[in-house]
């Protein structure tokens, strides 16, 4: 229904005939010519509801919109009576009903319209990043280099990536080294060191000296393309859940019908009356409140405006009535329960080192690394312990060489001494034995770097992500919603526990990969649970877009600001975006449980509204379909006041919303 692209028209067409129905006495206008005027807005105007009304009856379902078709229907038969053969009605039921089928069906319009403008827009963040990758690749050829398309480049074929240029395809460095930015995967712009036989994944930007590459995969198998395709497959499975004023539709609809029409019947079959048929099509030209499409989507506007203002960003509003209904939330450990940063938890010195000695030639080797790991020791160096921060510091000595391998470690010549830092099984490739229990004797690490000067292991040293102080009460909030709290995380088994233990988590996926977290989702989903993912960047956009409610992390965390639209990240992090339903500000749990808490607020104030909205108007249907039997006839000004009084308790009910607390 919503989808209708010619809704504003229609509406807008629609309150011009509108406003000329409700002058046609200042206008001095026949009712042969109300009639005539009603016609496009009964059957034009209308049009998206009566086709709503058709589906449902194929499919045996009703909805909102087919609630109002029937009123629609009802009150425009009712009115043709009215003014063609109006000595078929009692006297007081002449007057035709069409100034209230006109605002009854622009009222539906403004609130299917208003609708519209809060849905989900999908694909533009999938098309812009696809607009920025390359299409052709410089293939070396006979020793030659030319451009060709991506399609005529196969595995094994040698490629070559200018300075400045995006890497068009997955593949290993064959020739070369350079500085290579892979901001799209990890959201730093740090570049990262690349050489021979090292791995670049598409989208990459070469930022130094040429490259030549081997290509490892063809265009449609890039790591880029397979989780597009995956983030596109999970948006297409996730289903629209049941709107609340659909479910209050279908419940209000059946009973409602069904009692005014026994009535009708029995009034036809007592008296008989000759008035029953007239008083079944005044009754259901009732029976849709004019406010019933305006009560939820006025609800969700009060909510998406109120969780504006504190920084929350809802990028599909519909999610905003299922997510009191979660049953699961699926989250990694790193920025979420954890400060979001490796530090230095411990520090293992051979005989004859001490711990400033240790560091202190470890940070000049890393001295000119821009890895996490430098920048944890960097802020020891420079920690609050003033006699431990000046010993670390005391002339650190600048390298004199350094010889970066990524994902590896570093050799540096340090004050004329060979020094490497990196793995311990790197060190043990280069021909140095740490001791084995080295990973013992410092149980708190995720992970473990090894320091050797002249070819002898001096020590390690220990880096931890931390839990963050207040996750335990966090994780307890959620706990108290019903929500299960379930760490999916790639690190190691010990260190997942660690921080699950500190977290109250009691389900653990350790050492999972990105395709496994979308696999544990799925697997919730086939328990029949309702699931959140909590993701924070391009590796994590395939699970956040399976989930039913998919929410991203955007912000550093402490952050206060809002949260932007797309294009202020970056293209990985708008892909990630792209398959969120909720984007939170803040790298933690606090915004999250703030956003279910308004949530549930958003649902019961559209529960209230629609409840005074069919509320109102079931006891007014019944007193249209009785009227023939009681005091005082038909009633005249019923729909008016009755409408004038859902307005003023939507009005007044969704005003609320603007102050409420998370």
């Amino acid at each position: 229904m919503s989808s209708d692209p010619g809704l504003k028209r229609r509406f807008l067409v629609g309150a011009l005939l509108a406003a000329i129905l409700l002058l046609q006495r200042t206008l001095d206008l026949s009712d042969y010519t109300a009639w005539a005027l009603s016609l496009p807005v009964a059957f034009w105007c209308a049009r998206p509801f009566h086709r709503n009304l058709w589906a449902g009856l194929r499919a045996q379902r009703t909805d909102a919109y087919a609630l109002i078709a029937l009123s629609a229907w009802a009150g425009f038969l009712f009115s043709t009576v009215a003014v063609f053969m109006p000595e078929r009605l009692p006297a007081p039921a002449r007057e035709h009903r069409l100034r209230e089928l006109a605002a009854l069906v622009e009222l539906s319009l403004l609130g299917a319209w208003l609708e519209r403008q809060l849905q989900h827009k999908t694909g533009e963040a999938v098309q812009r990043l696809l607009r920025r990758l390359p299409t052709t690749a410089r293939a070396r050829r006979g020793g030659a280099d030319r451009l060709v398309p991506l399609s005529e480049v196969s595995p094994g074929d040698l490629v070559v990536v200018e300075a400045g240029e995006q890497v068009p395809l997955d593949a290993e460095v064959a020739e070369g080294s350079s500085q290579v930015e892979e901001s799209l995967w990890t959201g730093s712009s740090i570049p990262v060191e690349k050489s021979e036989g090292s791995r670049v994944l598409a989208g990459a930007i070469n930022k130094a000296r040429p490259l030549l590459l081997r290509v490892e995969k063809g265009a449609d198998d890039t790591a880029l393309f397979r989780l597009i395709a995956s983030v596109q497959e999970g948006m297409a499975l996730k289903r629209p859940g049941l709107r609340i004023s659909d479910a209050m539709a279908r419940a209000f609809t059946p009973p409602a019908v069904s009692a005014v029409v026994g009535a009708a019947l029995f009034l036809a079959w007592s008296r008989p009356h000759p008035h029953a048929a007239a008083a079944l099509a005044l009754s259901l030209s009732y029976a849709a409140p004019w406010t019933l499409a305006l009560a939820a989507p006025l609800s969700l506007w009060s909510g998406i405006r109120r969780a504006s203002a504190l920084g929350i960003e809802v990028r599909n509003p519909e999610i905003l009535e299922r997510m009191p209904l979660l049953d699961a939330l699926v989250l990694d450990k790193k920025g979420i329960l954890t400060v979001g940063r490796p530090e230095v938890s411990g520090v293992l010195c051979a005989e004859g080192w001490t711990e400033e000695e240790l560091l202190r030639t470890a940070m000049a080797a890393e001295r000119r690394s821009g890895h996490l790991f430098a920048e944890a020791l960097r802020r020891r160096g420079h920690g609050e312990d003033e006699p431990r921060r000046t010993a670390v510091r005391r002339f650190l000595p600048s390298p004199e060489s350094v010889e970066t391998h990524p994902g590896r470690g570093v050799r540096a010549v340090v004050e004329g001494r060979r020094v490497l830092v990196g793995s311990l099984p790197w060190l043990r490739e280069s021909g140095i034995e740490p001791p084995e229990d080295a990973g013992r004797s410092l149980p708190s690490a995720d992970s473990l770097v090894g320091v050797a000067v002249e070819g002898e292991f001096v020590g390690a040293v220990a880096f931890a992500d931390l839990p963050r102080p207040s996750v335990g009460e966090e994780v307890r909030e959620l706990a108290a919603m019903g929500i299960e709290p379930v760490l999916a995380s790639g690190d190691r088994n010990a260190a997942a526990h660690r921080v699950a233990e500190a977290a109250g988590i009691r389900t653990v996926y350790a050492e999972v990969s990105d395709e496994d977290k979308t696999r544990i989702v799925s697997q919730l989903q086939a328990a029949g649970k309702k699931v959140a993912m909590v993701g924070e960047g391009i590796r994590d956009a395939p699970a956040v877009s399976r989930a039913d409610l998919g929410i991203v992390l955007a912000g550093p965390r402490g952050s206060r600001t809002h949260a932007p639209g797309p294009g202020a990240y970056g293209a990985g992090i708008d892909l990630a975006l792209e398959s969120a339903d909720l984007v939170l500000p803040h790298r933690d749990l606090r915004g999250l449980v703030g956003a279910i808490r308004l949530s549930g607020r958003i649902r019961r104030l559209s529960r209230e509204n629609l409840s005074w909205c069919l509320g109102l108007n079931g006891l007014l249907m019944g007193r249209a379909v009785l009227a023939p039997l009681l005091p005082g006839g038909w009633p005249p000004a019923g729909a008016w006041a009755v409408a004038g009084a859902s307005l003023v308790a939507v009005a007044a009910n969704t005003w609320r919303m603007r102050r409420y607390p998370i």
